[in-house]
């Protein structure tokens, strides 16, 4: 008898970013919109989703067992929760889902996947974005950026400043290239976001549904703009979307997750840098293990190659990098000064 092929998480991962990929393009081709698509097509369009995701991704192995389909139940029901969370997103918002699984690389011949190095040295990025959701205008296309993750992530600015977390400006440097090229117009980043895949196994009545979806809040940075905050969700409260919350004056309070279309130029900018200053370093041949420690733990405490890497702090000249803890506003500062 054949042995049960454990799923990994990994695989859970890249099953559920195909069906919502498939899900998303099934909703493009229709003649529904993610805001007016009915409850019965949706759950239809869900279960072939998933279906055709299998089928393209070990999909044998998933029937091969009681445990195994159970997982497939656990995907299927996250999925269904995610897709009636990003539809509550996009209930009271100007922008569509656009764009999904959007490919840059080398072959794209964009200019921001392309990081000049000394000596005449290029080093090429390349990535998929989960989604691009557009508002488009007459003289500019606004533009937000989502990245899916299954894990519990935050975007940190602090994280982003000393190079641990470039992946979401990188992405938005790309999309923006990609959206100038095809539509010929300005384009300006509304946002950038992780949102969590949730297991939503939870304890709630309707009654509770809007103090629910404030769990399912996405993670990262808004243009502090308030005519393009109103086009993002024109809330009757605080945000369902995004952890932002305005003033009677229609201002955000200061700890919202804003800042102005200036400063997401100057990270991008910043963002490229710090890539060709890793590249750069990677070139020069640097192998030293150098893991970083802050607030939250350290590189070690998940990398799957601890038993070769032979990092240990007993031994001498083994040492964790400690990064200063910086707040937004400095992070900010510290990039503007840089940007200009």
């Amino acid at each position: 008898e054949r042995e049960e092929y454990k799923i990994r998480p990994m695989d859970l991962g890249n099953l559920f970013h195909k069906a919502l990929e498939t899900f998303s393009k099934k909703v493009k081709e229709s003649d529904y919109s993610w805001k007016t698509i009915p409850e019965k097509v949706q759950n239809e369009y869900i279960s072939e989703a998933l279906q055709t995701a299998m089928d393209e991704n070990l999909g044998d192995v998933f029937y091969s067992s009681s445990r195994n389909q159970y997982k497939i139940k656990t995907v299927e029901r996250i999925m269904r929760r995610t897709i009636g969370v990003l539809r509550a997103h996009l209930k009271n918002s100007e922008f569509e889902p656009d764009r999904f699984e959007l490919h840059f690389g080398k072959q794209e011949r964009l200019r921001e996947a392309e990081v000049p190095l000394s000596n005449g040295r290029k080093m090429f990025l390349l990535g998929t974005i989960d989604r691009v959701d557009v508002c488009e205008e007459d003289d500019r296309v606004l533009m937000r950026v989502i990245d899916y993750k299954s894990g519990a992530k935050k975007f940190e600015m602090e994280d982003f400043y000393y190079g641990l977390e470039l992946q979401l400006i990188i992405y938005m440097n790309a999309a923006e290239e990609i959206y100038h090229k095809e539509t010929e117009k300005e384009v300006t980043p509304a946002g950038v976001f992780y949102y969590q895949l949730q297991d939503p196994i939870v304890k709630a009545d309707h009654a509770e549904e809007e103090s629910l979806l404030k769990n399912f809040r996405m993670s990262g940075m808004a243009n502090s703009d308030g005519d393009i905050l109103n086009k993002l969700e024109a809330p009757d409260g605080d945000f369902l979307s995004m952890p932002v919350r305005l003033k009677k004056s229609g201002e955000p309070y200061k700890n919202s997750p804003v800042m102005g279309t200036q400063d997401f130029h100057y990270m991008g900018g910043y963002a490229k840098r710090k890539a060709a200053e890793l590249g750069g370093r990677i070139y020069k041949g640097e192998i030293r293990p150098r893991p970083y420690r802050n607030k939250k733990g350290t590189a070690c405490d998940y990398c799957p190659f601890a038993d070769v890497c032979g990092f240990d702090v007993k031994l001498p000249g083994y040492e964790y990098q400690s990064f200063q803890s910086l707040s937004v506003e400095e992070v900010l500062e510290k990039i503007r000064e840089e940007g200009e």
